[in-house]
């Protein structure tokens, strides 16, 4: 069932811009059952348990780059996250599609502010543009640098909502990376891989059900026999 929400969360956004897909891992629970029952002084059998959620991953990777001619449209292409201000704290995103608020502030879709290395970046003037340096150039003269920031591999980044990530580590200045105006970043998910997936968990999931059942209709036949003999 874990599996399955994973999936149907991912096929939801294969169209997302900037999403990175997630990977649901287990591991074994006989390992877990065993440390408890060997805790308790008890000597654990070598049998099999099944499965257990381990945790959700975000599998963050480069997605394919889309030309869209827009001028707030911003793509990463190598490392790095742009930074935005949020009510909740600073967060982490790869969706440029940004546009500009009433008070000409550069904005997510939601309207948190993007931010440079003087804070929020505030557009006053008529030509924008933005170098692969990250610069921000109006009317021809640079007024700051968008932040880019990167964390240490491999990511282990939390997922905050509205396509934005947390991290328990301090970010750094990103080194390996290329700004593209004009551009965005589709997601990473493969539509087809993911409906395969489904399909597969689907499947694992209907055998589950019908042992289960399988199962409990032995001991309800238990259940009724025993009290006759």
């Amino acid at each position: 069932m874990a599996r399955l929400d994973v999936i149907s969360n991912n096929v939801a956004n294969a169209n997302t811009v900037g999403y990175k897909e997630d990977e649901a891992l287990f591991r074994d629970f006989s390992s877990v059952f065993s440390a408890v029952l060997t805790g308790a002084g008890l000597e654990p059998r070598r049998v099999s348990y099944g499965a257990r959620l381990d945790r959700v991953a975000t599998i963050v990777k480069q997605g394919p780059l889309r030309q869209t001619d827009g001028r707030f449209d911003l793509a990463i292409s190598g490392d790095g996250f742009f930074v935005v201000s949020t009510p909740r704290g600073k967060f982490y995103t790869r969706a440029g599609n940004f546009r500009l608020d009433s008070e000409g502030f550069l904005v997510t879709q939601e309207g948190n502010r993007v931010l440079g290395t003087n804070g929020p970046i505030q557009v006053k003037g008529t030509d924008f543009r933005i170098n692969s340096l990250g610069e921000v150039i109006v009317d021809g003269e640079m007024v700051d640098k968008l932040q880019i920031k990167d964390f240490p591999k491999p990511y282990r980044l939390r997922k905050e909502g509205a396509n934005y990530f947390s991290s328990e580590y301090q970010g750094f200045e990103a080194m390996n990376y290329q700004v593209n105006q004009g551009y965005l970043e589709d997601s990473t998910v493969n539509p087809v891989k993911e409906m395969v997936n489904m399909i597969e968990a689907h499947r694992a999931y209907e055998a589950s059900a019908n042992a289960i059942r399988v199962v409990d209709e032995l001991l309800g036949n238990v259940l009724r026999e025993v009290p006759r003999l």
